[in-house]
């Protein structure tokens, strides 16, 4: 009753990923300890455009979300909205200049600003960023604190070009606190000139992935020992010789992928072992990894080092905290992690290991959990608040100061 009395806190939140994506990153996780909390959230995606009737990923959920105006949950206090326009900034021809990075906003149907103050977000406690094509937003709407989150090293993604660089620089600098999750990122983000920076590393929701659960009907299909990936594929860092390889070596172990399997089903060889299962609802997922036997993390250093060396998997936290045993291959975000996991240099030091984890049942469940339990997103949300209330207050003391 006194939190409904109170002013409602509110976070519009920008994300590359809609609400409902398959695909949950760091952006939902965060969401949804804000939901818990008692914010009032708001959480754009991407645009969908005539484009995507060409590509086709994830086209129905989206233009579903479009038509509708967006989805509601958690009492109300979500709004979900994935825009509809004619274009959006994307590194393929006319797509990739300025005039559609400065402008695409205002060829959205209906317009997208006065559809976020609409529902209730023209002025927020904190508008969040994941992605600077959206960087308008610190123009169009009034925010107390502003916050890019830095996931990635993006200058190793397909999509990064010398006016994403450009955006992304500009909006590091008038954002109030950069956040980065992991160390090597530290070096990417201080070379864009930050005001305040924050070293967030990914996390999981322990309780939820620790929880037992019931085994998928999939797998009791299966005979011999389940490897499973959970997760998005993607082509510039994804090791898909690997999967090959194993596929191959490890004839009686059943290699099942659970996410989006388009590039999958382009890039590797049909084996009776290899089972693409496709997306699966966020909330059935800590069942697949529950009831495998390991959990694979299949990044190709060699490919994208740029990338990879940047990157702090989700899912390593995810399998950990289903007490299952990982394979992966070793870079540097892992190294200096150190978790109870596998760390290959290369392929044929994965394969070894897998083997040896199969056969050996060496890990301890609970010692794999104890690992995760320290990464939890409830942990790493404190941490982020108490960062912006730091900030929100000294902008405080100052506007006290100088008379306003």
């Amino acid at each position: 009753m006194m939190r409904d009395m109170q002013r409602r806190k509110k976070i519009l939140m920008v994300s590359c990923q809609h609400w409902l994506s398959p695909i949950q990153v760091g952006d939902h996780l965060l969401a949804r300890q804000f939901l818990a909390a008692g914010w009032q959230v708001g959480f754009i995606s991407d645009p969908v455009t005539p484009f995507h009737l060409v590509k086709g990923f994830e086209l129905k959920p989206r233009l579903k979300n479009y038509l509708s105006g967006g989805v509601r949950g958690n009492g109300g206090d979500l709004w979900g909205y994935v825009p509809g326009g004619l274009v959006m900034p994307y590194n393929v021809s006319f797509l990739k200049n300025r005039w559609v990075h400065s402008f695409w906003q205002n060829l959205t149907f209906p317009n997208l600003i006065r559809q976020v103050r609409k529902n209730g977000f023209a002025e927020v406690d904190v508008l969040y960023f994941r992605t600077s094509k959206q960087a308008f937003w610190l123009d169009k709407i009034k925010s107390n604190v502003s916050v890019f989150r830095v996931a990635d090293n993006d200058s190793g993604f397909f999509d990064y070009n010398d006016e994403v660089r450009r955006r992304e620089q500009a909006l590091v600098q008038r954002a109030d606190l950069t956040v980065y999750t992991s160390k090597p990122l530290e070096d990417y983000v201080t070379r864009l000139n930050p005001r305040d920076t924050l070293y967030l590393p990914n996390g999981v929701e322990f309780d939820f992935f620790s929880a037992p659960t019931n085994k998928p009907s999939e797998y009791k299909e299966f005979s011999g020992p389940i490897a499973v990936h959970v997760g998005s594929v993607l082509p510039e860092r994804f090791d898909f010789e690997l999967v090959d390889l194993l596929t191959v070596k490890f004839p009686e172990v059943q290699f099942v992928f659970v996410g989006p399997d388009e590039a999958l089903r382009r890039r590797l060889h049909q084996r009776p072992n290899l089972h693409l299962l496709g997306p699966r609802p966020y909330e059935l997922i800590s069942g697949y990894m529950q009831h495998a036997d390991v959990g694979l993390i299949l990044l190709d250093i060699e490919k994208n080092p740029v990338l990879v060396n940047s990157t702090n998997p989700l899912k390593l936290y995810q399998y950990l905290a289903s007490g299952l045993p990982v394979v992966s291959m070793a870079w540097d975000v892992l190294t200096d992690l150190a978790p109870p996991t596998c760390l290959a240099k290369n392929r044929d030091e994965f394969a070894r290991y897998l083997g040896h984890v199969l056969s050996e049942r060496c890990f301890d469940p609970a010692e794999l959990m104890a690992y995760a339990k320290k990464f939890d997103w409830q942990s790493q949300f404190n941490h982020l608040c108490s960062r912006i209330e730091m900030i929100s207050e000294k902008k405080r003391v100052n506007e006290d100061a100088s008379g306003f």
